[in-house]
């Protein structure tokens, strides 16, 4: 018989007796129900409990087991017979029988313990890490007789937290978990080295601590900016800025943002590079690149022509063995320079450092005059290289001395795996606005498992027929280079028939040619260039510019975008960033220093439009604005509408005497303002007297006087009224409500108000429409 008890939550239950029932029916963990209009409900909770993935343990003051869940038999491996009726020292680790004692206390005196972090052990010898609530359980008479636990295991989590710390640890960059004010939370070691702060110093403090303080007002501002985009999931990397050390020394880091939800809070993952150590890294890179272009081709140049000149005769006639032997040498040589060719020609272009002369050049003779030079050399192999004779002429815009490269690596290719007395064709055709330069081998095809790996670098298919043609395995991959630095694209199918198609596909020069087609248009001004190595992701952009009567030239580099630049006018630039061999600040600052585009409207697309308009080097190359990453087709349409209208960026005057709040709201607006930022009244009459301006943002609180003192000269060149927004932190007289387009109370949060409001009364056809009413 089991005496009635009654735990704290009022609910009628029983501690059951240690040994004998257990195990019978369900009042081995759960006594009967008092009273029968209750037994659907005890039924409930009876099935909840054995069906639960927690453990529910009941334990009386002796220490012994009297109740013991299926979901403990789960957990620690022990059955119901085996547990009930054994001391709960059972789970517990050797030496830590004084906590069942210490919990004991706690229970006799009424307390309830919640979310107790403790180590058990299992049955099988395995550690388990659970939390654990622990309530008192009462009699009928309100007697404390019983201790009931509900365990979770968290071993898993915990293994994880663990592994993510020993990670966090090991990285040799510097990791900063910051909140969404800012404040940091979690430091690694890396961090300390690089900063010279210890983690103690760092916890607590806001990460503009690392920032130097010129910067701090900006900082500030983008990372509230990433904050409010931290919901969308998109990190933010490659950003690379100043950071300030312990010592007062700054450093050059690129930093890598990752939004993070933990327990429901944001946080910000900020993860830092030194890039002092990859600049040397480049450095010694650039040397070694040096050094292997003198002190190895040099002498190889030398070898290889001695070994022509013994062949040739030049010191005697050579006995047949020795002729041999030359020749062996010889074709190592050559294939050695080879190599090395392909290697510095990669290194070269994959850093930027090839310098592409684009011009326009017609293909067909680009082809012809590859095929003449590699006659010799598909001689060798026995192959004809034919090219036919419905072969197109097409003008295009390149390096021609590259493309010519490209069509020989294509011809080398097609000659070393075509078998003998086998022909390889040439064809160049247009397809979809493009020239198509084709070479067809008779070779074997290329294997399936190979195909996804057939342009990358040393990639070469693995069969004794790969290995006794030879070579580097770059040749393919330098012609995917070149090909899209050229704004084109690459690809292979298989030959009908046998064999493999390679095919290059180039920018085709409408009509007569680049150069006449910008002579001959009537408005060369609606000429635009789209530079982006995405053409699918920027095809939408593109589409909406023509519509609205722009001719399109698309550029996938940095280099084809300024060789078309020297060849005309423009009157738009669209440059999506990341580019592939000069960053935007590089791309732009060269545009601008022609004297065609000093002051042509730039946009500029960006991961998180946002984001790269916090990098404060585009602060002074004119960007028109800025495009949020996918293609932000709206925000472009208005930017097309002001310049189209001949209004450029709205200018806009900004009174306010705190000078970091200043700096703020202008950081925030530059994107689609021109912001004149000044503290005083004086300094306010000045900025009016040297230019128009197209709205006001007006504090009324001035250290030379009230704002209110500059509405009668807040007006256009016509003398109409400029739209103001008055921004106060004691409101504003029924006068001045009536004459501001809209009044925003000083408050946390009112700058996105502030903000807002101006940009909702700036409609790009230049109307407003007054409000009137106080903001909150």
């Amino acid at each position: 018989m089991v005496n009635p008890v009654q735990p704290e939550s009022g609910s009628s239950t029983a501690i059951p007796p240690p040994a004998s029932s257990a195990g019978s029916d369900e009042s081995a963990f759960l006594a009967a129900p008092l009273d029968i209009r209750t037994i659907d409900q005890e039924r409930l909770y009876v099935a909840a409990v054995e069906s639960s993935i927690h453990a529910f343990i009941t334990i009386d003051f002796g220490g012994v087991i009297a109740g013991w869940s299926p979901g403990a038999e789960r957990m620690f491996g022990y059955s119901a017979d085996e547990a009930i009726g054994a001391p709960i020292d059972l789970i517990f680790p050797p030496g830590e029988v004084e906590q069942a004692t210490w919990i004991r206390e706690m229970i006799l005196q009424g307390s309830r313990i919640e979310t107790y972090e403790a180590v058990r052990v299992a049955k099988d010898g395995r550690t388990v890490n659970v939390v654990a609530t622990l309530s008192p359980i009462r009699a009928a008479s309100g007697e404390i007789v019983g201790i009931c636990s509900i365990l979770t295991d968290v071993t898993n989590q915990r293994l994880a937290e663990q592994l993510f710390g020993l990670v966090v640890e090991a990285c040799p960059s510097g990791m900063i978990v910051s909140d969404q004010d800012g404040s940091i939370v979690l430091v690694n070691s890396a961090t300390e080295r690089l900063f010279g702060y210890s983690r103690g110093e760092l916890l607590g403090q806001t990460i503009e601590l690392l920032v130097p303080e010129r910067m701090r007002s900006r900082h500030t501002a983008f990372r509230g900016a990433f904050a409010r985009h931290a919901k969308d999931g998109r990190p933010s990397h490659g950003r690379v800025m100043q950071a300030r050390c312990k010592d007062g020394s700054e450093i050059e880091a690129e930093i890598g943002l990752n939004p993070i939800l933990i327990e429901g809070r944001q946080m910000v993952l900020s993860v830092i590079f030194d890039v002092r150590e990859r600049q040397r890294i480049e450095r010694m890179k650039n040397e070694f690149i040096a050094t292997v272009s003198h002190e190895l081709r040099t002498p190889l140049t030398s070898i290889t022509g001695s070994l022509g000149l013994l062949l040739g005769g030049a010191a005697g006639p050579q006995t047949e063995p020795a002729k041999r032997l030359l020749t062996i040498a010889q074709a190592n040589s050559l294939r050695l320079v080879r190599l090395v060719n392909d290697m510095l020609d990669i290194e070269k272009i994959e850093s930027g450092q090839v310098v592409f002369n684009h011009q326009e050049t017609d293909i067909r003779a680009l082809v012809e005059d590859a095929i003449e030079a590699n006659r010799g050399f598909s001689e060798q192999f026995q192959v004809r290289v034919m090219l036919a004779p419905d072969a197109e002429c097409a003008t295009v815009c390149v390096d021609a001395d590259r493309i010519v490269q490209v069509v020989t690596n294509l011809l080398s290719n097609a000659c070393k795996f075509s078998p003998a007395g086998g022909e390889v064709e040439v064809r160049i055709e247009r397809a979809n606005g493009a020239v198509r330069v084709s070479v067809r081998d008779q070779g074997p095809g290329i294997p399936e498992e190979f195909k996804p790996r057939v342009f990358s670098k040393f990639a070469q298919a693995e069969s004794p027929y790969t290995r006794q043609k030879g070579g580097s395995g770059l040749g393919l991959n330098i012609v995917k280079q070149i090909v899209v630095h050229h704004g084109g694209q690459v690809g292979f199918a298989p030959a009908p028939g046998g064999g493999t198609i390679f095919h290059i596909d180039l920018p085709a020069v409408a009509g007569g040619g680049l150069s006449q087609a910008m002579a001959a248009a009537s408005q060369p001004q609606r000429r635009a260039m789209m530079c982006s190595r995405d053409f699918d992701g920027s095809s939408a952009l593109c589409g909406l510019v023509r519509s609205r009567g722009f001719v399109v030239d698309f550029v996938a580099t940095a280099s084809a975008a300024l060789a078309r630049a020297a060849l005309g006018r423009y009157a738009l630039f669209v440059v999506d960033l990341p580019m592939r061999d000069l960053d935007g600040v590089g791309l732009i600052r060269q545009l601008r220093m022609s004297a065609h585009h000093a002051a042509t409207p730039i946009v500029v697309a960006a991961p998180g439009g946002w984001a790269g308009n916090a990098d404060l080097r585009y602060d002074d190359l004119g960007i028109v604005g800025w495009l949020d990453k996918p293609a932000d087709c709206t925000c472009l349409a208005r930017i097309l509408d002001r310049i189209e209208a001949g209004k450029g960026r709205p200018r806009v005057l900004h009174v306010e005497d705190d000078r970091a709040f200043l700096d703020l709201v202008g950081h925030l607006l530059k994107g689609d303002f021109d912001v004149v930022s000044v503290a005083s009244l004086e300094e306010a009459r000045q900025a009016l007297q040297s230019g128009t301006f197209d709205a006001s943002l007006l504090d009324l609180g001035l250290p030379d006087g009230r704002g209110t003192e500059l509405l009668p000269y807040l007006r256009d060149r016509a003398g109409n009224e400029l739209p103001v927004v008055v921004h106060s932190g004691s409101g504003a007289d029924e006068q001045t409500s009536a004459r501001a387009e809209a009044v925003v109370m000083k408050a946390p949060g009112s700058i996105r108000e502030l903000v807002g409001t101006l940009r909702r009364i700036l409609k790009q056809d230049g109307s407003h429409q007054r409000s009137g009413g106080e903001v909150a």
